[in-house]
Parts: C-alpha cells; sequence; structure tokens
C-alpha cells in the first residue's frame, strides 16, 4: 500500500502507475537521505550557537573527596555534625552530613525547608520520623526523602548516627552557624532557621 502513500506524507509527489517499485523505493531512500542532512546541519547549528552564547553544560563541581579524620565537624548542643559536603564545594548542588545525637535529641516533628529537600539514611540506631501526617520508626538501612515546603522531622529514639543531603546545598551552613553563635534552643535557634527559608507550622 501504502508506499505512494507514505511517500506522499513525506513532500515527494505522488508517483505514477507507470513507476516501478524500485524507483519508488529509490526516490524514498533519497528523501530520507535528504532528511537526515537537513536534520544534522540544523543540530549542528544549534550546537554552534549554543556554544558561542556559552550555554554549553560544564562541568558543575569537581569530585570531592574526603576521608574518615578530614571532615568538618561542628558540635551545635550536644550534636556532633561531620559536614562531608558543603554548597562550596558542589557548584551549590548538594550539601552532605552526618549528624550524630542523643535520644531524644533532633529538630522534633515538623518543620518545613522552603528551599531545599532533604533525604535521609539512617547509619545508627532508631529514629522516629515525620514526614507529613505520617510517623514511623526506622533503624539502620532507612531512606526518607522529603521535597521542599513538606512537613517533616526526626526525633531520636536511641543514639544514633544519620546521613543527611540537602538539595540543593546551602543549609549545612546552618549547622556551622548555630555552633558559632552558640545557641540553645528557643527563639533565637528559631530566627536563626529562619533566615535558611525553615518555618516550624503550628502543632495542633
Amino acid at each position: 500500500m501504502a508506499v505512494p502513500g507514505l511517500v506522499h506524507q513525506t513532500g515527494v509527489p505522488r508517483s505514477t502507475d507507470s513507476e516501478t517499485r524500485e524507483t519508488r523505493l529509490v526516490r524514498l531512500r533519497d528523501l530520507t537521505n535528504q532528511e537526515l542532512a537537513v536534520t544534522r546541519s540544523a543540530f549542528f547549528t544549534m550546537f554552534l550557537l549554543a556554544l558561542a552564547a556559552g550555554n554549553m553544560p560544564a562541568k558543575a563541581y569537581d569530585p570531592v573527596i574526603s576521608m574518615p579524620g578530614e571532615h568538618k565537624t561542628v558540635t551545635p548542643a550536644v550534636q556532633n555534625i561531620e559536614i562531608l559536603a558543603g554548597a562550596d564545594k558542589t557548584d551549590g548542588e548538594l550539601g552532605v552530613i552526618i549528624i550524630g545525637g542523643k535520644a531524644g535529641e533532633g529538630p522534633g516533628p515538623a518543620i518545613i525547608h522552603s528551599k531545599e529537600s532533604e533525604s535521609w539514611y539512617v547509619l545508627e540506631g532508631t529514629y522516629e520520623f515525620h514526614v507529613g501526617e505520617k510517623s514511623f520508626e526506622g533503624g539502620p538501612g532507612t531512606f526518607v526523602s522529603v521535597d521542599a515546603d513538606q512537613p517533616h522531622g526526626f526525633v531520636n529514639k536511641t543514639d544514633g548516627r544519620l546521613l543527611v543531603i540537602f538539595s540543593p546545598g546551602g543549609y549545612e551552613q546552618f549547622f556551622a552557624d548555630w555552633d558559632a553563635k552558640d545557641l540553645p534552643r528557643g527563639p533565637e535557634l528559631g530566627a536563626l532557621e529562619g533566615t535558611y527559608g525553615v518555618t516550624r507550622p503550628a502543632r495542633p
């Protein structure tokens, strides 16, 4: 069927009944080659224009390597926080920390980040996680990821260590600021959280 119809749809004049099948196939092949040539030319033109405009994707950041004992460590309140990678080393893409805390520690059941997602992976201990209206306990191997603008939080049920990833990065600096200012939990710490776009919804 349909070779004439197919060729007609791509812009080649409809073949006559006197054309042989081989002639029609040759015409179809020539058209396909022409279309490929135009497509390649257009793609190459766009490539050059993007290159000239400086819009070509570039390597975002160099590999980040932090060996044991080399991690920057801060100790706000009674927590021990290792900063494995920050926005300054990842072109703003990631913040990666390990929070070591005692039983009863943690941000509580609900905070909201306006700028970044937050992901948790339990390395040691047991945690009570709160995500939206859900709450559950998780031990080593538990993974949770929460997008920006979603209420979330956790409380250590036991002593533990929690790998935390912020995307984009930046919030890891909050812990360094908290440590440097030596703030107790309370309104002053809440004000510092606010400078990083974090709020705490009112409890029902």
